[in-house]
Order: structure tokens, then sequence, then C-alpha cells
């Protein structure tokens, strides 16, 4: 929409979610999120056609034009990075589209310019193999096999529609998006020596606000969704980035909207340029910079009755401590916030587009992450 100056954009996809949430997703002239002043009176009118007879596609005819839009997309986002530096990444790096639609993107583009990449789950399948498109760890078994079969050294992951990314390292350990996102962030203040602000969900890492504190670089915090993050990037054209927890990531210079094709190479220029592996730059110079992060999330699929009432009965506990972990201070912003003394954090939230409850944590210790996400399960039971 943006290099055609559209009025509006539509992507028919599921997103991350199984087939059956396929649906519309609508996009501006800015090629960022639509706001509900858009999408109300839309799907108002769609309910409405909803029993009318479907249009003869004759009609259309003469009315359709096809374009490309891939070739001026692929030299659009080349255009943002350093290819001499990515050409410098060694050992195999293998992208996972997830049956996705970033299948035939990175991949060749990284064998033109002399990479050792191969692409996982590339082959076009409706059904995703049978595994939801989102890159979580108990989806990503393939990617771990595909590791261990040749080697690599990284793989960047991209979800069914290709704008959410996570990346998995040399041991077939999970690089989750906290830590992409705090990665890029590194690179492009102490690499590309620029500095903006940075936005950040509830649900995101406290390794990204200690990275934005040590670089004097000013933080907001928005409700989850990309679409509060893609308002930032709208109002201030000095946002550096801006990310949450499920892999959305936005830069400064491109579409205010998530892009894992852009995020995946930015992550590739910071290997290249650092001359690590991704598994170094994550224990060297991100966790030798703020310290050890462990997180985890828990999934509880519940009846939207159930949801209403686990919302209204965590909205209104007060504990001081949980799990032997005195609490700080409770943020309901968007779901319930206990931020602890120690740095730790726990999330209970229920989902805007699933009848999910999500529980999240982070901590300096796995153990701590566990304890703290039992303690927000049963809140929710």
């Amino acid at each position: 929409t943006f290099q055609q100056k559209a009025g509006i954009g539509v992507m028919i996809t599921a997103s991350h979610n199984p087939p059956r949430y396929n649906g519309f997703k609508l996009k501006t002239v800015h090629g960022g999120s639509t706001t509900p002043e858009i999408t109300d009176p839309i799907e108002s009118a769609a309910q409405q056609m909803a029993s009318a007879p479907v249009p003869d596609p004759d009609n259309l005819k003469g009315k359709i034009t096809v374009v490309d839009f891939k070739k001026p997309y692929m030299d659009d986002i080349v255009s943002k990075v350093d290819v001499d530096l990515i050409r410098k990444v060694q050992g195999t790096v293998l992208v996972d589209v997830m049956h996705g639609s970033g299948a035939g993107y990175l991949t060749p583009l990284l064998q033109e310019w002399g990479l050792d990449a191969r692409e996982v789950r590339g082959e076009r399948n409706t059904w995703f193999g049978g595994v939801n498109p989102e890159p979580v760890p108990q989806n990503l078994i393939p990617a771990q096999y595909a590791v261990k079969s040749t080697g690599a050294k990284a793989v960047i992951i991209s979800d069914g529609d290709a704008d959410r990314i996570a990346a998995m390292d040399e041991d077939g350990r999970f690089v989750n998006p906290h830590e992409v996102f705090a990665l890029m962030l590194m690179h492009l203040v102490e690499s590309k020596g620029l500095r903006g602000p940075v936005a950040q969900t509830v649900s995101s890492t406290r390794m990204v606000t200690a990275l934005a504190n040590k670089y004097g670089l000013p933080v907001t915090r928005t409700p989850v969704g990309f679409k509060w993050v893609a308002d930032l990037f709208m109002s201030d054209p000095n946002m550096l980035i801006g990310g949450e927890e499920s892999g959305g990531i936005g830069v400064r210079g491109h579409i205010p909207e998530r892009d894992s094709q852009l995020n995946g190479l930015i992550l590739l220029e910071m290997i290249g340029e650092r001359g690590k592996s991704l598994k170094r730059l994550v224990e060297e110079d991100l966790w030798g910079t703020v310290g050890f992060h462990c997180y985890d999330r828990r999934d509880l699929h519940l009846t939207e009755d159930v949801i209403g009432e686990v919302r209204a009965r965590v909205k209104a506990v007060e504990p001081t401590s949980l799990a032997c972990i005195p609490v700080a201070e409770i943020d309901r912003m968007d779901g319930t916030r206990f931020n602890f003394e120690d740095g730790s954090w726990l999330l209970v939230r229920p989902s805007g587009t699933e009848p999910v409850v999500r529980v999240y944590s982070e901590s300096t210790s796995c153990d701590k992450v566990q304890a703290l996400l039992d303690e927000g399960v049963a809140m929710c039971r």
C-alpha cells in the first residue's frame, strides 16, 4: 500500500493461528495497521453483505490489475542493510518459514550473496504441516532437526504471514523474540550509531528496558498489540525501534509495521559485523551486558465465560508477594502485570484474538519463572 499509494491493502491470513482463523487483515496507505475508525465501518458492511449473493467473477474482468510486489519490496529491504557485512556470516544459515508466506524470499537472496542458506518448511501448505505457524519452541522441532543434520550456525524463523521473528542458535536453542529485540537494539545503537525513543509492549522484556536506560534512550510502554507501537512510529519520526513479546518488531526508516524479512537481515548483519555466532552474541554480548534472563509463557485455553471470570478475579488481587518474591508494583495497563523487587515480572492477560488466557514471566532464574507461572495459572483456576 505504501509503494503503490493505495487507499487500503487487504491480506488474507490466519497470521500465527490455525488455518480456521483465516480472515482479512487491512493495511493503510502508510503500510501499517488500520485503526478502528477504518475497520469498524468495514466490519459493519461485511455483516450486512454476509447473506448477499456472491458476485459473478466475470463481472470483474478488466477491473483487476496484477502487480508484482516482490521485487520492489526486496529492493527496499536490501537498501536498508549492509550487504557486505551479511556476506561475512560464516557457516550454514537456515531460514524456517513454517510453510508460510515468507517462503522464497530470504533464502535465494542470501544464496545470491554467497551464503550457504537453506530453507526449512518452504513448501506452501495451507494447513502449515499440522502445526500452528507461531515461532514458539513446541512448533520448531523441524528446525531443530535441520540444525542437527546440517550443522547450521543460525536459524532465522518467521511466522505464517512473515511479520513475526524468532531465531535458533547452533545448539538448537530457541533464541526468543525478547532476545532478538534486545540484540537488534544493541546493533542499531552500538554498531550503526543510531539513537531515538524505544517502544515496547507490557508483555516485553526488561532486557530492552535495561539497554535503553544504558544508552540514555526514552522508553514508552504500550498495551499488547503492535498497533499501539505503530501509532508511536506514526507520531514520532525519531522512534528508533519498537516491539512485542510475540516477535513483532518495527524499526525506523521502514513502514510502521513488523517485518521478519528485514529484521532477519538486520540480525544477520549483526552476526557478520561482530564476527560471532548467534550463540555467542546472546551469551557474551547480550547477557554479558544485561545479565542472564529467562522467559516462558503458558497458554490456557478456556471458554469465554471462564475468561470473563478470570479477568475479574485477577483484576481484584493485590498480593504482597508471589512465589515468596515481594511484589514492588502492580500494573494493569493491559491485563495484570506484577513487577517484583528482584526485577522479575508476571503478566496474566486474556488474548484479544483467541479464547486464551496467557500467563507470561521473566526473571534471572528459570526456576523463578516456573514458580511465578504456577502462581499465575493458579489465579486462573
